[in-house]
């Protein structure tokens, strides 16, 4: 059964803002033709440049998009248009059989599915040669450790020159210690050094930042030359946080997790050529976050059918660690509904004590996703004129945020100075909101692209 749209959530499927605008233009059904719809698809024919019109398609259930015009950007313009007609008017919209140009592209993607699907049941089902394997791993394991004893000397030069002269290095700096990290194949320590890079540049208290977190790669290289000492979950965090994966096949033998899971925030960020993006995702039942991560290359698109503000039920597994977050969807049930609110702690002081403990079972932790109600943002002017954001909890007690495109703005424009859910990512720091919920309406802050800032979803 195809899901519900709606109007907001189909602007989160553009690439970007211009894509948004063009769509709006040819949004009317008496621009269309041959328009209609079933239970799985919407389609329609539409003018373009050439001498005849385009033909656009869209899978309803997943979504897939496909569309006869040139464009590259992914959805284009007339499937965005489509959509929008959908969910605007649905009455323009006749329900009637689907042509034979739609057909095939649903009988064609679903052999292709059936044949991905065979496919990686075969791999995973092949023997793997257990010495090649362990040829691979003690390699990779050799280029670490001499990744990580350049890193030692690194860390202890650049210690020596003192804080103040490293905040005034070039980004070449930061950037040639990442890299060569990468080719020892630990980029998770890679990450680690451009966190390092961010700090020293950050406006704000970037001594503290940044020498809390030259100790947690130092803490990070001693953790992982000393893996045979440590427990079973402190030794996955590790293994992680310096760049080793699990394998899919090893995860889906893991438990799962059955929850409604609510899309709470998304973020898309730029990682070595590839488009990463981030959703935090929270039980209703069991109140666990679960962090789903994507990756996309070019204009490849990331699953239309995960966007902020959607709640639904599915089997989750969580990566191994002292205190998992990140998690694969295993399964899905049903059809997808609107959130409406976000749960969240009532008090600051309750925040830190959270943080204390998470930091404590994984110091490596980069960001822990927090979410806070009954709360109200406030602006405090500063010396030189600037206004600095924050949270004010009901005690008094306040929690910055960060400055990333304009957020408090965007937070006072929901609360109009009443109490309101927030939630976010803290990195002991600031606060990065990436939703927001007041009255039973819920709104999604887009981060990473040139988007829309603030989306009413429900």
């Amino acid at each position: 059964m195809a899901r519900t749209w709606t109007p907001d959530q189909v602007v989160q499927l553009a690439p970007d803002d211009s894509s948004v605008q063009a769509a709006r233009g040819l949004a009317k059904a008496s621009k269309w033709s041959a328009l209609g719809r079933s239970d799985r698809a919407l389609w329609g024919e539409i003018k373009g440049s050439g001498s005849k019109p385009y033909q656009t398609r869209v899978n309803l259930e997943e979504p897939a998009f496909k569309c006869s015009c040139p464009s590259r950007k992914f959805p284009c313009k007339h499937a965005l248009a489509l959509m929008m007609i959908l969910t605007d008017s649905p009455g323009r919209v006749p329900t009637t059989d689907a042509p034979g140009w739609v057909s095939e592209w649903l009988a064609d993607r679903e052999k292709r599915q059936v044949q991905r699907a065979a496919k990686a049941e075969q791999k995973t089902e092949e023997a793997k040669d257990p010495q090649a394997q362990a040829r691979r791993v003690a390699q990779r394991e050799a280029k670490i450790k001499a990744g990580l004893q350049e890193l030692s000397v690194w860390l202890g030069d650049l210690l020596r020159q003192g804080l103040a002269a490293v905040r005034s290095q070039p980004t070449s700096f930061w950037d040639t210690a990442a890299a060569r990290l990468v080719d020892a194949q630990a980029p998770g320590l890679a990450r680690q050094i451009r966190l390092l890079a961010e700090a020293a540049n950050s406006p704000d208290n970037w001594q503290e930042r940044l020498l809390a977190g030259i100790g947690r790669v130092h803490l990070l290289i001693q953790a992982y030359q000393r893996l045979d000492l440590l427990a079973e979950d402190v030794r996955a965090d590790v293994r992680t946080a310096v760049g080793w994966t699990t394998a899919k096949e090893d995860l889906l033998k893991l438990p799962t997790v059955r929850d409604t899971w609510s899309v709470l925030g998304q973020i898309v960020e730029e990682e070595e050529r590839l488009k990463a993006r981030k959703s935090w995702l929270r039980g209703v039942q069991t109140g666990r976050f679960a962090m789903i991560l994507e990756y996309a290359a070019g204009n490849e698109a990331f699953d239309a059918g995960l966007t902020a503000g959607i709640r639904f039920e599915a089997d989750l597994v969580y990566y191994p660690g002292g205190r998992p977050l990140r998690a694969l969807v295993r399964e899905r049930f049903g059809s997808a509904s609107q959130a409406t609110a976000i749960a969240g702690l009532e008090l600051i002081s309750q925040a830190e004590a959270e943080y204390a403990l998470a930091m404590a079972s994984c110091p490596w932790l980069e960001q822990l996703p927090l979410s806070l109600s009954g709360v109200v943002p406030v602006c405090r002017q500063g010396q030189t004129g600037g206004g600095r954001w924050f949270l004010r909890d009901r005690e008094g007690r306040e929690m910055p945020l960060h400055s990333r495109r304009g957020c408090g703005r965007h937070l006072l424009a929901v609360s109009g100075g009443l109490p309101i859910a927030v939630f976010g990512e803290w990195d002991g720091e600031v606060l990065l909101p990436m939703s927001a919920a007041s009255e039973g309406r819920f709104f999604a802050i887009s981060h990473g692209e040139e988007r829309l800032p603030m989306v009413r979803t429900a």
